[in-house]
């Protein structure tokens, strides 16, 4: 969240996939994360000055996604791709 929050300071473009905020949403009713992250992001989501911006999935960005290297993925995060 620290390198997230700084890009957001600095004023740098950050892009949310609309489904990540679904998956957040399922997250905290797992309680695998913090409750007050989605109040969190939706705060700087409604600043009307915020660099986060939310990108909707459609299928051209369905169909990009294969184009991902998975093993760069996987060395650029904690999470399994």
């Amino acid at each position: 969240m620290d390198a997230l929050e700084g890009s957001i300071a600095a004023g740098e473009p950050v892009y949310i996939s609309a489904i990540s905020l679904i998956e957040i949403c399922y997250l905290i009713e797992k309680r695998r994360i913090a409750t007050d992250l989605l109040q969190r992001i939706l705060e700087v989501l409604n600043d009307p000055n915020s660099s986060l911006i939310v990108v909707p999935i459609d299928l051209a960005i369905s169909i990009a996604i294969r184009e991902i290297d998975r093993d760069l993925m996987r060395s650029q995060s904690s999470f399994s791709v």
